[in-house]
């Protein structure tokens, strides 16, 4: 638009007899800024407040960069503090006007203002912008979109911009715990801390996880579900006096919970730990099913509890839990690593149907250095086409350079 056009449009606008809409009011205010003419520009500004249309957000955002254009930066602040609602563009605009540089630690703080007041639609804008304009994004400014949206309420852009994040660190797992915390949503706050304890100091999980539990406690939610949830997160983050309390404190005493604390226990390596627990259902009178009498045969093996994995034995004869195919290959596990793979030949034969143990019976004859029994079950699985493990290989190739340098031997 040439300047003599520019100031014939400046003219009628300003003349009364002149009929517009908000929709010509940006038009008019750039050409202001294009000629640099504060003066017309706030004449325009005032015929928009007479007209009642400052409330429209293109015209305040149009009237920001006419004052920023124009170098009237307090203009432009004093419009931007009137909006009502503030998208990326009148940030920007804003921002460009006080000669703000937009880099990635502006738009952390600005993120965390709309997480602040809960201005969704804003922090939404601001997201949006930084993506357009391809700043830079920095960790804290990475972490500061799902802190943004989960304080804002809107979990599912929280979780979809979390599970985006090409590198979560520490403060970027809690954060987003806190916001499942916050509106509510242990179970997933749960599986979140769940995965962090895996990879992370637990310090920080562990603090996230407390308070986790405390919302469970304050809201009366459904202990049946979370328990084992709960359990499982105290033992990754070491707090283990913690977890027992849990079992310790609740009313809840089925089996099931039992269950999964003995088997975290087991899991993360406290076999011995795992065992107690065992003795403390029995003197609870909470009687084991066949999950709980596997799981704690494995804490056994792990522990090389000889003694108390034949008691085990014995009771799961008595209950009539021998044929199940867990407890079975457990047992055969349990006395295979504690060095009597008599016992476990003992089990094995008195098997009707077997299936994965012979795999078990391969690995533990292989691991004492009964090599030709591992071979020769290795033999009678191939022949009669039973499936073969990878852990069968591997004893059956430990088996065989056994033989392999036996020969050398002779033969030197």
């Amino acid at each position: 638009m040439t300047e003599p056009r520019s100031l014939l449009l400046l003219s009628d606008l300003l003349s009364t007899r002149f009929q517009h809409g908000s929709f010509k009011f940006p038009s008019v205010l750039k050409v202001c800024g294009g000629l640099h003419d504060v003066d017309k520009g706030r004449k325009v500004h005032g015929r928009i407040i007479k007209g009642g249309y400052e409330a429209d957000c293109a015209v305040q955002t149009a009237v920001i960069r006419m004052y920023a254009v124009c170098g009237f930066t307090d203009g432009a602040y004093q419009m931007f503090v009137r909006m009502f609602q503030r998208d990326a563009i009148s940030w920007g605009a804003t921002m460009n006007a006080a000669a703000v540089v937009v880099d990635s630690v502006t738009m952390v703080g600005i993120a965390q203002a709309c997480a602040g007041l809960g201005c969704l639609k804003q922090g939404g804008s601001v997201h949006g912008y930084i993506v357009r304009r391809e700043i830079v994004i920095t960790g804290p400014l990475e972490n500061s979109f799902p802190d943004m949206y989960g304080k804002c309420g809107d979990l599912d852009c929280a979780r979809k911009v979390f599970d985006k994040m090409s590198k979560k660190d520490i403060y970027a797992w809690t954060m987003m715990i806190s916001c499942y915390n916050h509106c509510l949503c242990p179970i997933h706050a749960l599986e979140l801390s769940s995965r962090c304890n895996k990879s992370f100091s637990r310090v920080g999980s562990l603090r996230e996880g407390k308070s986790v539990h405390g919302l469970i406690i304050r809201k009366g939610l459904d202990s049946e579900i979370l328990w084992p949830g709960l359990i499982d997160m105290y033992v990754g983050c070491k707090g283990l006096s913690d977890c027992f309390k849990v079992v310790r404190c609740t009313q809840l005493k089925s089996v099931e919970l039992w269950n999964s604390l003995i088997t975290v226990y087991v899991r993360h390596g406290f076999p011995s730990e795992a065992l107690a627990l065992f003795y403390q259902m029995h003197r609870d009178d909470t009687s084991p099913d066949s999950f709980t009498l596997a799981s704690s045969l494995a804490a056994c093996a792990d522990s090389s509890s000889y003694i108390t994995g034949a008691l085990i034995h014995s009771h799961v004869i008595k209950t009539g839990f021998l044929s199940n195919e867990f407890i079975q290959n457990s047992l055969i596990d349990m006395y295979c690593k504690s060095g009597f793979v008599d016992f476990s030949y003992t089990v094995f034969n008195g098997i009707l149907e077997k299936s994965t143990t012979w795999n078990n019976m391969i690995c533990g004859s292989a691991q004492n250095g009964h090599w030709i029994e591992a071979i020769s079950l290795f033999d009678h699985m191939y022949l009669n086409n039973v499936a073969l493990e990878s852990v069968a290989f591997v004893s059956a190739v430990q088996a065989s350079s056994w033989f392999s340098d036996e020969g050398e031997l002779d033969s030197s």
